[in-house]
This record gives structure tokens, C-alpha cells and sequence, in this order.
């Protein structure tokens, strides 16, 4: 326990074992509290936005878990053990000694952003609007992560049982002494996020930069939390206030056209390995850059487009058309028929994405019973993905119009990780109640090897016994 203790010394800060390591050394901390970084003036809480840890997120197993992908043995079995579990929907994915990284990355990003909400207030300059710019912005991206953890450790939102549902633990102070976590629950976690959202939004500036949490970013972002907890009407001003603010930024933010952008020169042109992607900064899809590696865009082929999620496409959509290949990488074609790899992009956004957006304002339009501006959404967006004649929406009552827009959502995020997201909010939801969710691992000839299938238990994360060893006050989930 002492070496233990040591080392979480040594790397700065630690939460559940998590450890997200930053330079310094044993005379800091003769100096400095313990778990304290060095910052004093506003421009250094302002420089600690700018990491590649604060950006990135090491960990691509919602592709494994999520719902259209399917698996041949061929390529399957060599796969890491980890990513096999997850395609199983195993109840332990990661070894006993393991810390998740969805559990050490984003508290690492939590530690930072406590800091700055508790510090930057007293640092040293004399820009008092500057300094409560900086603690929103801490503000709504601690909100950001912790709906991230409780999406993958606490059950689905349901209002009869939140209040008891085991969530994940709040900490709210940058202090690697702290061992006494017990689980907050979901009511209080999402209680915990709105709170730190609506404090935050109104010292937010416009977005300016595609890096860091703008107004427009936090009010996207809780309309997506009230969707998540089946609040549609309070979602969908909350999403009409975020497009505002998408108008006021002075960042170019809109879908691209993927009619005009797949062609030679387009900023979405084919290549190689598949269409390509602008730059961050050019990037008018990026509302709030936070992403996660794929590496099951363009090189791996452990597990890959189902035929059932292939077919939801129509002929002439650009967006299976150019992402998917029916063949290995450089290799022959699959020997399963209707299966396909993802081509790209190897970077999924995960933080803020217009699209996303996009969708999840009109399938709040289809709940409130907005029918026909849900249908006029969906044309204009299909618009973008395919040729004009091929985007109609046939008309359809409400409950065929909410599944139609789960199938758009499908179709734009397929084999990208995001769906299990999805997957996890319609589960009990009485419009999908008749739903069952099934991986397929096939075998080289194309028969079936296996079938798993996802139960509402594994919804949700376990912690792994390294993280319940050194926290005791946890409790595991089923």
C-alpha cells in the first residue's frame, strides 16, 4: 500500500487507481500541497485546456458493444481479449489488475477541471470576466465527462428508480489523499451535471475554438443530458437555444454536404484508406473536440458492419458508399456475404457534434408530437448524405417516425462506437420494448458460430477488483 501511495504521489493525482500521470518531481512536492499542480496566474488555468490528454480518450470498446456490428472468427479470435469480452457483452470485460481507461481518462480530465473551478477564481490577474469564463468552461466540461461515467457505469435514467440506482462517485476537489469514494446515485449524478451546466452557461462566451467548451457546446450538451432522461420538451428549447448560439459563434458550424464534399478536391474526397477528414480547427462538423481512435476504421477487421445494419441502407447513400469496404485491408473479400469493414474516419468525435445535435432535436420534434418538423429535418439532412431524390421521408405516425430516426442515426455512426449510447437509452423505452439486441460471430464459411445476446444488465460497466481493492466504500454492479 505505502509503494502505492508513492507512486500516486509521484504522478500528481490518482482517483480509483486511475492513473493519468503529469510531470514532477519530489522537491514540488516539498513546496506544493500534495495534489496540487502548479498554476498562479489566470493564463496558466487557461493553458491547462490545451493537452492531448485533455482531448482524447484511450478507449474503443463501445464499437465493440455497440449494436450493428457483427464478427467472423478469422479475424475475431486474434483480437485482444478485452475487445472480445466486450463484443460478448461479458460481465468482466478487463483483467482483475486492470484500471479501465474509461475510468482513468476521464477522471484525469476531472482532477484538471476541479482544479480551475476551484482555484482560478484567486489566481493572479485583474480580468474578473476572464476568470469566470475559465471556471464555466471547467464547469461544463467536468459535466461533459461525468455524463460519459455515469453512461457507463450507472444504470439507464429512469425516474422511478434514479434516486436509487447506483451512479458513480462525485468528487469535486483536485486532492490525490482522498480514498473514501462511495457511489453517488444516477439522480444525484444528473442532478450533479445540470447543476454544473446551468452555472456555467450563462459565463460562457460563443465558441471560438473547437478545442474548448463554448455556450453553444454546454447547451447542446444538456439538451442531450434531458433527452437522456426522457425530458423531450425541456430538450428541445435547450436545443433551439444551442443553435442560436451556433449562429452568434464566429466558428463555421454546419453538416457538410457530402454531395458537393466527396467530389475530387472536396474536403471529404475518397482516398486510399477511405474519404478524408479536415483538419480540427476546419472541421465545420466539431462543434467540442473530444474524440476516441477507432481502430476498427481502416485496418482492423475484428468486428465489422453487420448485413442487417447494411441493409438499412439505400443504393445511392454517400455515407456507405465511401466509408465501407467488402473486403480485408488490402485482402480479398469477406467470406460472409453483406458484411463490411469501416473505411473511416479513424477519429470519432465524441465530445460535441453537430450532427448528433442535429438528430437528437429531431427525434425530440417526433416525441413532442412535431411530426411534420421532424419529417422536414430528416429530408433536409438526408439531403446532405444522398441525392435529393432519394431523400424523401415517407409519411409515418409517430412511432414508425422515432424508429426512423434511430435507423438515421444508425446509418450516420455505424461501426463508430456512439450507438451503444443510444442503445442504452432506448432500451426500456416502450417505443423499442420489442427490440432485441444480437452480436453475430460468424464462422470463415459464413455460417453462425455464435450468438450473444445484450441483457439490461450489461448496460452498465463492472469496476474491476484493483479499483474495489483500493476503495472499499464501492459497491460493484451486477
Amino acid at each position: 500500500m505505502k509503494k502505492i501511495k508513492q507512486n500516486i504521489y509521484r504522478k500528481g493525482f490518482i482517483f480509483l487507481m486511475a492513473l493519468h500521470a503529469i510531470s514532477c518531481s519530489e522537491d514540488y512536492l516539498d513546496i506544493t500541497p500534495r495534489g496540487d499542480l502548479i498554476a498562479s496566474r489566470t493564463s496558466d488555468y487557461e493553458l491547462l485546456f490545451y493537452n492531448n490528454d485533455m482531448i482524447n480518450i484511450g478507449s474503443d470498446l463501445t464499437v465493440k458493444m455497440s449494436p450493428e456490428v457483427c464478427a467472423i472468427d478469422q479475424f475475431f479470435s486474434g483480437a485482444e481479449l478485452t475487445r472480445q469480452r466486450a463484443f460478448r457483452w461479458e460481465a468482466d470485460i478487463y483483467q482483475p489488475v486492470d484500471v479501465p481507461n474509461e475510468v482513468s481518462d476521464f477522471m484525469g480530465k476531472i482532477y484538471v477541471f476541479n482544479k480551475i473551478i476551484n482555484e482560478v477564481m484567486q489566481s493572479t490577474g485583474e480580468n474578473e470576466n476572464e476568470k469566470a469564463s475559465l471556471r464555466a468552461e471547467a464547469l461544463a466540461s467536468r459535466a461533459w465527462c461525468y455524463f460519459n461515467l455515469i453512461n457507463f457505469y450507472g444504470r439507464p435514467y429512469n425516474p422511478q428508480t434514479a434516486a436509487s440506482d447506483p451512479g458513480f462517485p462525485i468528487v469535486t476537489e483536485a486532492d490525490v489523499r482522498q480514498d473514501d469514494f462511495v457511489r453517488s446515485s444516477v439522480q444525484e449524478v444528473y442532478d450533479f451535471i445540470i447543476n454544473d451546466l446551468e452555472t456555467a452557461i450563462p459565463d460562457l462566451p460563443y465558441s471560438e475554438d473547437r478545442l474548448r467548451m463554448g455556450r453553444g457546446a454546454a447547451e447542446a450538451l444538456l439538451a442531450k443530458v434531458h433527452v437522456f432522461m426522457g425530458n423531450y420538451p425541456e430538450a428541445l428549447t435547450l436545443f433551439d437555444n444551442a443553435f442560436d448560439s451556433f449562429d452568434a459563434s464566429p466558428l463555421d458550424i454546419r453538416i457538410y454536404d457530402l454531395n458537393v464534399t466527396t467530389l475530387p478536391g472536396g474536403v471529404n474526397e475518397p482516398g486510399s484508406f477511405g474519404p478524408s477528414t479536415p483538419p480540427v480547427a476546419d472541421n465545420t462538423e466539431i462543434v467540442y473536440h473530444k474524440y476516441l481512435v477507432n481502430l476498427n476504421a481502416i485496418l482492423n477487421s475484428d468486428v465489422l458492419l453487420s448485413p442487417e445494419t447494411a441493409a438499412l441502407y439505400g443504393a445511392n447513400d454517400i455515407r456507405f458508399n465511401e466509408n465501407f469496404s467488402d473486403s480485408e485491408f488490402f485482402g480479398p473479400p469477406f467470406a460472409v456475404p453483406g458484411v463490411y469493414r469501416r473505411l473511416a474516419p479513424p477519429q470519432v468525435i465524441i465530445g460535441i457534434d453537430i450532427k448528433d445535435i442535429y438528430l437528437l432535436r429531431t427525434e425530440c420534434k417526433a416525441r413532442t408530437g412535431d411530426l411534420e418538423g421532424a419529417i422536414s429535418d430528416l429530408e433536409d439532412y438526408r439531403e446532405l448524405r444522398m441525392p435529393e431524390t432519394d431523400a424523401d421521408v415517407p409519411d409515418m405516425g409517430q412511432t414508425d417516425l422515432i424508429r426512423y430516426v434511430i435507423d438515421e442515426r444508425r446509418r450516420e455512426y455505424a461501426v463508430q462506437g456512439t450507438e451503444w449510447f443510444t442503445v442504452r437509452r432506448i432500451f426500456n423505452d416502450p417505443v423499442f420494448s420489442s427490440d432485441t439486441y444480437i452480436h453475430t460471430l460468424y464462422n470463415n464459411d459464413g455460417t453462425v458460430r455464435e450468438t450473444y445476446s445484450l441483457t439490461e444488465d450489461r448496460l452498465q460497466l463492472r469496476f474491476t477488483d484493483n479499483i474495489l481493492q483500493e476503495n472499499p466504500g464501492l459497491t460493484n454492479n451486477p
